[in-house]
């Protein structure tokens, strides 16, 4: 597994700590689960099970220790050296969709024991999920069991991870969405069902990054991030306000959390692939809903007095994003603050952090797209018609067994489906907004 690097960062993974994986696990009936299997009985994990031996609550116990040490031993493979920042705390522990192959409380034993065998080394820390102070304990391969990570086969993979097909979450007091129940209507059902097949699908494709099927890179800030390609499952997540039902994206997918420049890295059953993106969807989705036809020039060449044309354009596509998204210019600027603050690249880039420079960017919006205005701040649903499309995308391409892995206005496939996706996401585009257009473009 290959350590990548961003921009000046070039030190390796062992200077960096990670965060474990709850969805991280690897594939059963692999050379993996042989490893699993030897360190559960030289570490004594056996000793910790109090059932009778030979009855069913026996058998199910130790399936239970031996998935969770998979767990502990994937994340710590996979961690490629570094230490790997792990909660003590039962709590995360518990049922739910953070936790889909249901992990137990029964880590923290087994990181004990591991550490008492030698297998490990545990830094203690104490640290309070409440008030998330202080710090999470860390561990680090060593000894027998980094020898024993070093002669794997380099081929093994994650287990895919499961994943509702649709998801419906609502914003609680301070703005945090959470997963609420809400009923399926027949087009509701529609969607999951699209989402579903595409998933089941998708789980079909042999999907690397630069030929790995375990990913990690450093980013501006010295953090060493993985993926594991096994993570293409996908979700539709609907917000529920009001009974309304808003939002609609789709989430889920390694590809959607690597950076862009190694996108081009990603090979779909050892082939090739392109990028296609819609150009300024959301400009184009709002001049459609106007009936406006927009011109051929670049919609984001608006000048921001202080910022270089190169950070430019993504700060406006993001500060677009948030007007047309947001309740109030309040909302807005505080999203656009937290999206700015998050982005290595605008760190210390004058001005781009403060109440003046939102307003006069806001201004400089409105000056070169008028219609625009009657829809900022207004908290309406544009995800929904963006999200609408490309679930449209999603099921077409998977009904004709073409694989895709979206990115909300983007779609990766392999270079042989190019001109099949061009045609898709122009139809789909077609019927959503007749009369309109839309450049589509290639990453």
């Amino acid at each position: 597994m290959t350590i990548y690097t961003i921009n000046q960062f070039e030190s390796k993974a062992k200077a960096n700590t990670i965060s474990y994986d709850l969805k991280a696990i690897a594939v059963k009936d692999s050379a993996f689960s042989a490893l699993v299997d030897t360190v559960y009985i030289e570490c004594g994990l056996e000793r910790l099970i109090t059932t009778k031996k030979g009855g069913k609550a026996y058998e199910s116990a130790v399936e239970r220790y031996k998935k969770c040490l998979n767990s502990v031993l994937w994340n710590l493979y996979t961690a490629n050296g570094s230490y790997l920042r792990i909660s003590m705390d039962f709590h995360t522990y518990s049922k739910g969709g953070h936790n889909p192959h249901s992990i137990t409380k029964d880590i923290t034993k087994i990181v004990k024991q591991l550490e008492d065998t030698g297998f490990i080394y545990h830094q203690k820390f104490t640290y309070d999920p409440k008030t998330k102070r202080g710090k999470r304990s860390r561990i680090l391969a060593q000894g027998p069991l980094l020898e024993a990570f070093t002669a794997l086969p380099e081929d093994l993979s994650e287990a895919p991870v499961p994943v509702p097909a649709i998801q419906f979450r609502t914003p609680d007091d301070k703005g945090n969405y959470k997963p609420v129940d809400y009923p399926l209507n027949d087009w509701l059902q529609g969607q999951a069902d699209i989402i579903r097949k595409y998933n089941s699908f998708i789980r079909t494709q042999d999907i690397t990054i630069a030929g790995e099927h375990t990913f990690s890179w450093v980013d501006a800030v010295g953090t060493v991030n993985t993926v594991s390609t096994a993570r293409t499952g996908a979700t539709a997540i609907f917000h529920v306000s009001e009974d309304q039902i808003s939002y609609g994206r789709v989430h889920g997918g390694f590809h959607q959390r690597i950076p862009s420049k190694f996108r081009p890295e990603i090979l779909i059953n050892g082939e090739p692939t392109v990028e296609l993106d819609y150009s300024a969807q959301v400009i184009s989705i709002i001049a459609g809903m106007e009936g406006i036809e927009l011109s051929d020039e670049d919609p984001y060449d608006i000048p921001l007095q202080g910022i270089c044309k190169f950070y430019c354009r993504d700060l406006l596509k993001n500060l677009i994003v948030v007007m047309v998204n947001s309740k109030s210019k309040d909302q807005a600027f505080s999203a656009s603050l937290s999206w700015c603050n998050s982005e290595g690249v605008f760190r210390g880039v004058n001005g781009c952090h403060n109440q003046a420079f939102f307003d006069y960017a806001v201004d400089q919006i409105f000056t070169k797209h008028r219609f625009l205005k009657s829809h900022a701040f207004q908290a309406e649903s544009v995800f929904m018609e963006d999200s609408d499309i490309a679930r449209k995308i999603i099921g077409t391409c998977t009904n004709s067994d073409i694989a895709i892995l979206p990115i909300h206005d983007g779609f990766i496939c392999k270079e042989e489906d190019e001109k099949f996706l061009h045609s898709t996401m122009q139809t789909a585009w077609s019927e959503k907004f007749p009369n309109t257009k839309i450049g589509i473009k290639k990453e």
